[in-house]
C-alpha cells in the first residue's frame, strides 16, 4: 500500500529492495527535469494507533541510510484505514 501511494503522490520508481545495514526497506528513484535523486524508503504498519509516532520512530531509522539523497518513512494503519508519508525533518503528508 505504501509504494502505490509513493508511487501515485510522489512518482517514484522502484530501484530495488534494500539490505538490513542499509536502514531502509526500499530504494526509490525520482526523476525531475531530467536529474535523478536517490530516495531510502521505509516502511511499517500498525494494526491500530499512532501514525505520528510510528513515523518518527521509522524516519529516526532511516536517517541513518547513507549514499541517498533523500530520507522517507510510510506507515499504513489498518483498524480504521489511513497512510501518510514523511520526509525526514519534514512534516507529515497524507490522509
Amino acid at each position: 500500500v505504501a509504494l502505490v501511494i509513493a508511487g501515485r503522490y510522489r512518482f517514484w520508481r522502484v530501484v530495488r529492495r534494500m539490505q538490513r545495514r542499509e536502514h531502509a526497506d526500499w530504494l526509490l528513484e525520482s526523476v525531475r527535469d531530467g536529474i535523478r535523486s536517490l530516495v531510502a524508503f521505509e516502511i511499517s504498519g500498525v494494526d491500530k494507533g499512532n501514525i505520528r509516532a510510528r513515523l518518527s520512530e521509522k524516519c529516526t531509522q532511516v536517517s541513518r541510510s547513507r549514499n541517498v539523497d533523500e530520507r522517507w518513512a510510510g506507515v499504513v494503519c489498518f483498524e480504521q484505514p489511513a497512510a501518510a508519508l514523511q520526509a525526514c525533518g519534514d512534516e507529515i503528508h497524507g490522509s
